[in-house]
């Protein structure tokens, strides 16, 4: 996958914004005549461009689906209202270098464990909610 990327990059295909941290990186596909379209006699020649950006979190909640399971849209929006995101994302990075748990474990018992990888450092966590 990252090899076809690049090769469109390369190609001058795909265009990429890097991205702020903690956010997925935007690419465009860039449609030129090239690529078979029809440009008529007298009309602009600018490409039009497509947003490929990954739906908002889509890597944080793969990453909790290989290491838990895949949550509901609730049951993350209910998890995102426990912690902010980049707390979030340390507690699952940690959790899931650990090994990450079962399957079969209730979200809120989840939440817990999410909670307690943070604590072992001292970090707090300022916003708790019960799930």
């Amino acid at each position: 996958m990252i090899y076809a990327v690049n090769t469109l990059k390369h190609q001058n295909r795909i265009s990429c914004q890097k991205s702020i941290e903690g956010l997925p990186n935007t690419y465009q596909i860039l449609c030129t005549s090239e690529m078979g379209g029809d440009i008529l006699p007298g009309t602009e020649t600018t490409s039009p461009t497509y947003d490929l950006t990954p739906p908002p979190h889509s890597d944080l909640k793969q990453q909790i689906a290989e290491m838990y399971r895949r949550l509901s849209p609730q049951e993350f929006d209910d998890l995102l209202e426990t912690m902010d995101e980049t707390t979030l994302r340390t507690a699952v990075n940690r959790l899931a270098a650990a090994g990450g748990v079962e399957a079969e474990m209730k979200v809120g018992f989840f939440v817990q464990v999410l909670q307690n990888q943070l604590m072992e450092d001292g970090q707090l966590i300022t916003r708790l909610a019960t799930l």
